[in-house]
C-alpha cells in the first residue's frame, strides 16, 4: 500500500508541477500587466479559475501522505489532527490566492499597481515551497538514499517555475525618446 501511495503521490506532484508552471505564466502576466491601455486580454485569465482548484486537489493528497510519513517517523501516535490542520492551511492559502488574484485584477482595471507585487508571492514562491515540502515528505525515505537525484528533481521544479514566471512577466518597454541631436522636425542635423 505504501508503494501505491508513493506512486500516486508522485504522479500527482508531477501533474501539480505542470499546472503550477502554467499558473506561474498567468501570475507573471498579472504581475506585469500594463496599467494603461486595453484590458480586454483579461479574458485569458479565466483558466486560472479552473487550474487553481485542480492544483490544490493534486497537492492535497501528497501533502497528507507526506505529513503522515513525517509524523510516523517522529512517532506521533495520532497524526490525523495535524494532517487536518495542514490541509486546512493549504485550503486557506488557496482561497487567499484566489482573493489576491481577483484583487490584483480589480486594481489593474482601476489603474493602480500596488498589489501587483504580491503576484510573485502567490504565483511563484508559495507554490514552489509547498510543492517542495510535499515532495520531501512523500519521498522521505527515498531522498535519504538518492539525495542528489532528489535535489536535481527539486531544482528542475524550481527552474520550471522561475522560467515560466519570467516568460509571463514582461514589463512594457519605455517609449523611445528622440535623440538629442535631432532637429524639431525629427531629421538629423547636417
Amino acid at each position: 500500500m505504501e508503494i501505491l501511495m508513493t506512486i500516486v503521490s508522485n504522479v500527482l506532484l508531477f501533474l501539480a508541477a505542470v499546472l503550477s508552471a502554467q499558473l506561474a505564466v498567468a501570475w507573471g502576466e498579472l504581475g506585469s500587466h500594463p496599467l494603461e491601455g486595453d484590458k480586454s486580454g483579461f479574458a485569458g485569465f479565466g483558466a486560472v479559475v479552473l487550474l487553481m482548484p485542480m492544483r490544490w486537489l493534486m497537492l492535497a493528497i501528497p501533502i497528507a501522505v507526506g505529513a503522515r510519513r513525517v509524523a510516523l517517523a517522529a512517532s506521533i501516535a495520532n497524526p490525523w489532527p495535524k494532517i487536518a490542520v495542514l490541509l486546512a492551511l493549504h485550503l486557506a492559502l488557496g482561497i487567499a490566492a484566489y482573493w489576491v488574484f481577483d484583487w490584483i485584477m480589480q486594481e489593474i482595471r482601476a489603474g493602480h499597481a500596488g498589489p501587483q507585487r504580491l503576484a510573485v508571492l502567490f504565483g511563484l514562491l508559495l507554490p514552489t515551497l509547498i510543492w517542495s515540502l510535499a515532495f520531501a515528505g512523500v519521498n522521505r525515505g527515498w531522498i535519504s538514499r538518492h539525495g542528489w537525484i532528489a535535489w536535481i528533481l527539486m531544482g528542475l521544479m524550481i527552474w520550471s517555475q522561475v522560467a515560466t514566471w519570467r516568460q509571463g512577466y514582461t514589463r512594457p518597454q519605455p517609449s523611445a525618446s528622440p535623440s538629442p541631436t535631432a532637429e524639431p522636425d525629427g531629421l538629423p542635423e547636417k
